[in-house]
Formats: C-alpha cells, structure tokens, sequence
C-alpha cells in the first residue's frame, strides 16, 4: 500500500498543474508543451516576440510579458536606478535575437512571478536564449531562486568570466575604474601606482578609446561601454 500511493503522489506531481519541468535537454515535445502552457493560462507554448523591453524582458503578441528564468542583465529602466553598464548590449542581444521571431517557451517551478509575467525558458530555433545571454557575458546567473537548470546557467557564467566575455571584459568605461580616480587623493602611494598601470594597461587594450580616456577614469564612465563579447 505505502507502494501504491508513493506512485500516486509522483503521478500528482507530474501534472501540470504544478508547472515542474525537465532539468535538462531540448523543451518537451508538442502535445506536453501544450498542456504546461495550457496550466499557465496560454492557448500554445509558441508565441510572437513583439519587443524585448529589456535583456531578460519580453513582450508576447498575446500582450504576456516574459521574465526570463534564471538570468539576470543589467538594468536600463529600472525606476530607481540609472542604466547599468552593459544594459543596452544586452537588450540589444536579446532585440537582435528574439524580436519578431516565434520561439518555444519552457516553464519552470512556477508560472508567473509577483507581477504577472510569466516565467520561462525561451528557445529560439533550438538555442536557449536564458543561457546564451549568461555564457556571451551579457547577464548574471541568478541563484537566489533555484530553479532546474540554474547548475547549468551557474557553469556558463563561470566560462563567460574565465574568457572574459561581455560584460566581465576589462573596459575604460568600467564604473569602479571611475570610483577609484575619484578617490585618488585617499589611495597610497602603491594604490596610485597599480590605478596608473592598469590604466595605462587598458589604453592599449582599447586603442579606440584614446586620448579621450587621458584625462581620466572619471570621465571615462559616462561613455559608452566597450564590449568582449565572443563571436556570434
């Protein structure tokens, strides 16, 4: 008997009612797609992208708004905070690859998160956009809320930082470069000596930036942000 109903509590789990999928692999076929979105209050798990408000934000056709599962990129309008470096490039990533197109959407724990917009892996003829912004270095991996593939997204952050991708890609426009030229006159002589070699470091790494960057990494952080993004 105790048999019987462990089957039959893993079978109640299994519905879609609870919204759990797979760890890994492709997105499941057609028909049980159907019934996850079917449980999320969607017609199909195909949908429209009419506009990406934001690298990890979508808006569907349908009028849904999609918060992307497991990947967090820096902020453009947040209502109180200013654009975050690298911002743009990632909501350009995810304009140039999801905007006008029909992808596949895969739902995790949950359906819908505090503001009603529906939480999912977005795939994009066969490639995973959630994880693409996270190992091209345009997004975080978010672990503060597990969810089936967050070892996977955690993995692709790691190699993003190791090449240096994207947003973990030293810049002149990097704000901490800029916080420390503000506070030159409170560094020691050696912190004035490492600020100026890995200025000096950066100016030839970024040519284009030139004689704009030598009057400092104070002004520095206003311009745009320069990019070490792997190749398409």
């Amino acid at each position: 008997m105790r048999w019987v109903a462990a089957v039959a509590l893993l079978g109640l789990w299994a519905l879609p009612g609870g919204c759990a999928k797979q760890e890994t692999g492709e997105p499941g076929g057609q028909a049980g797609e159907a019934g996850w979105a079917a449980a999320c209050g969607l017609e199909s798990a195909e949908a429209l992208v009419v506009r990406a408000s934001d690298g990890d934000t979508l808006l569907l056709e349908s009028g849904n708004r999609v918060r992307l599962i497991g990947v967090d990129t820096p902020e453009t309008h947040h209502p109180e905070l200013p654009v975050q470096r690298f911002g743009e490039e990632a909501s350009a990533f995810t304009r140039k690859h999801a905007e006008g197109r029909r992808v596949q959407l895969e739902f995790g724990p949950e359906c819908r998160d505090k503001y009603g917009r529906l939480l999912a892996y977005v795939w994009v003829d066969g490639e995973l956009l959630n994880r693409s912004l996270i190992r091209r270095g345009y997004g975080y991996a978010m672990t503060r809320f597990p969810h089936p593939r967050m070892d996977d997204f955690v993995a692709a952050e790691r190699e993003a930082r190791q090449r240096r991708y994207g947003m973990w890609a030293d810049s002149p426009t990097d704000g901490r470069l800029a916080n420390l030229a503000h506070r030159w006159d409170q560094l020691s002589p050696e912190g004035h000596r490492q600020l100026d070699e890995y200025w000096d470091g950066l100016l030839r790494s970024h040519p284009a930036f030139g004689a704009a960057g030598a009057a400092g990494a104070a002004g520095a952080a206003g311009a745009a942000g320069a990019a070490g993004a792997p190749p398409e």
